[in-house]
């Protein structure tokens, strides 16, 4: 682990939503929404993948109120890991949300409630 025991990956994915979380967590009553997405394997025979990404503050704002599950969408994160007493934490914060399809049944939405697609910067925190 580098000397700064900090390590961050920008990327982006796309995925099913399977699970939408909204809470407020900590002191200052930061908004949390935690996504888990179910996406496509990417080889034959492998089993479906899931994973958890959490959006903090003003990028929690940018997830779709009406956001259901079944729906489509992208997501640009960073991928954080941190070492703490000897242990490594990894987590994936999201940045921003595309939603690219709807839920079965739903119609689409926009990426925020003010309909704008574009990228919301991060409070740069870490949840622990």
């Amino acid at each position: 682990m580098p000397d700064n025991k900090h390590a961050e990956y920008h990327g982006e994915i796309t995925g099913r939503v399977t699970d939408i979380v909204r809470e407020t967590v900590g002191a200052k009553s930061t908004t949390k929404v935690t996504l888990t997405l179910g996406m496509v394997p990417q080889w034959q025979g492998d089993k479906d993948q899931f994973i958890n990404v959490e959006f903090f503050g003003r990028v929690a704002n940018s997830v779709p109120a009406n956001l259901t599950a079944g729906a489509t969408v992208e997501i640009g994160f960073n991928l954080r890991g941190r070492e703490y007493n000897g242990r490594v934490y990894t987590s994936v914060s999201g940045q921003s949300i595309r939603v690219v399809g709807a839920a079965a049944g739903a119609a689409d939405t926009s990426a925020d409630e003010n309909g704008s697609e574009r990228e919301q910067p991060c409070d740069g925190t870490l949840p622990f």
